[in-house]
């Protein structure tokens, strides 16, 4: 391995085939050569990617350890809402379960990624709209509309989390797959 990497020091294409075909005899035998080879721009590169540390994790200040307990408080105060007013709880939950994680986590989502308050105004109000709006439908279980509603109302609230997670609506483009992506790991 070490005799294909100095031979494709000046191509780049070969260097990264090489690297597909056995990433850790690569690293290993690059880490042996790089003393002799760090002069070379392309070397530094190889090193630069083949060894590259994250670093510490970040658990994030005390500032937001205090709004996570907060919103938690919130999540629950909300589940726990028909046991407290005596709600029925199968009309309650079918409509706002969605009512108790994503707002809470649009709000953390919001304020760590510093919303405009536009963006947050709105994204609050079409949330307390489709609240009022979910819950004064009638209480027929049996109603293709309520059923309806309450799934559309789900996907609603995770698109209105994908606004507060890229910081805009104008960053849906660009940063709108990065959301999905890691909502889906």
């Amino acid at each position: 391995m070490k005799d294909q990497i100095l031979s494709s020091l000046d191509n780049p294409v070969q260097l990264e085939r090489l690297y597909r075909e056995n990433k850790s005899a690569f690293k290993q035998a690059f880490n042996s050569l790089y003393p002799d080879l760090e002069n070379k721009e392309l070397s530094r590169f190889w090193n630069a990617r083949l060894n590259f540390s994250k670093g510490e994790l970040a658990w994030g200040s005390r500032k937001d350890l205090v709004l996570m307990l907060f919103l938690c408080l919130i999540a629950v105060v909300l589940a726990k809402l028909p046991s407290l007013l005596s709600i029925n709880e199968e009309f309650y939950y079918p409509r706002n379960i969605g009512f108790i994680v994503f707002p809470v986590l649009s709000a953390y989502f919001g304020w760590k990624n510093k919303l405009s308050g536009g963006t947050a105004i709105s994204i609050a109000a079409i949330m307390l709209i489709s609240a009022i709006f979910i819950n004064s439908l009638p209480n027929v279980a049996t109603s293709h509309t309520l059923i309806l509603s309450c799934i559309h109302m789900v996907l609603m609230l995770w698109c209105l989390l994908g606004v507060a997670y890229v910081g805009s609506y104008k960053k849906i483009r660009k940063s709108g797959w990065r959301f999905l992506r890691s909502m889906a790991i």
